[in-house]
């Protein structure tokens, strides 16, 4: 299956692999479009289907129109190959996985990689895959690449925040030029949900019965607050609350980058445990 975004002129493919075993694995590019001769790390993540306990390992080879672009080793079920298009052009990428004693060997679904000429710039996101546990936060960088000497500050802004997750930015204004300029971008996770336990003041039992005497209705509100001070009691006096936290689970973070003009954007994943 293959995933294409559009914005502006911007692509991101996205190749998904369906093993034997119905593992599955996500390509993700860097930076798409790219600029003739900038660096593009292309990375794959092997995710096993749930209650398998085994980990992917072997090696993935990527193919470009054909023609191997090199080879690398998976870590963590994660495999990264760095690589430069020397052609504009559109290249068809496909992935192509080993196997090993637990997985078969798979080839991806081919994906467009756009390499241009244009006087624009473009966004690289690395790593573009960040794993972390509720409450921490992560370091990704951002490289700003362009093909004139000359261009405008760049801005940065974030969307598709999973809940309670923010991002910022070490530098907000950033000049690209051919060689790559950058940032520093974080991403931080609230804690996991949890329950607080607060002591319950006697004033506040009185309180619960101040209704009863304004009101006509002193029968209803009389039970309703019979049962909440019954139901206080019950819990030894306290009370507990509960705060939000982020959820565990996989999330696709847009990051755009904007100069005035043109408007790239990239995607990270970001895996909450």
């Amino acid at each position: 299956m293959m995933n294409l975004r559009t914005a502006g002129c911007l692509v991101v493919g996205v190749l998904t692999l369906f093993f034997a075993t119905h593992t599955r694995a996500d390509v993700m590019s860097s930076s798409n479009p790219a600029l003739v001769g900038q660096p593009v790390t292309l990375t794959i993540e092997i995710d096993p289907p749930s209650g398998v306990t085994a980990t992917p390992t072997g090696t993935v080879t990527f193919t470009d129109n054909g023609q191997s672009i090199g080879t690398a080793k998976l870590q963590n079920g994660i495999a990264e190959l760095t690589t430069q298009f020397g052609s504009a052009g559109d290249h068809i990428i496909v992935a192509q996985y080993s196997g090993d004693a637990d997985f078969q060997p798979a080839s991806s679904q081919p994906f467009t990689e756009h390499v241009t000429e244009d006087d624009l710039f473009t966004i690289s996101v690395s790593p573009p895959i960040i794993g972390q546990h509720a409450g921490a936060s992560s370091n990704v960088n951002l490289t700003l690449f362009s093909n004139e000497s000359t261009a405008a500050p760049v801005h940065f802004d974030c969307e598709n925040l999973p809940p309670g997750v923010t991002c910022s930015f070490q530098s907000n204004a950033v000049v690209p030029i051919p060689s790559g300029a950058g940032t520093v971008m974080s991403v931080t996770s609230l804690a996991v949900l949890r329950a607080n336990r607060w002591a319950v003041s006697p004033v506040l039992y009185a309180g619960l019965f101040i209704p009863v005497l304004f009101t006509k209705r002193r029968r209803s509100i009389l039970g309703l607050c019979t049962i909440l001070f019954l139901s206080l009691t019950a819990c030894g006096g306290h009370m507990r609350v509960l705060s939000g936290g982020t959820p565990p689970g996989s999330y696709n973070i847009q990051v755009f980058a904007s100069d005035g003009t043109d408007t790239q954007r990239a995607t990270i994943r970001l895996n909450i445990t």
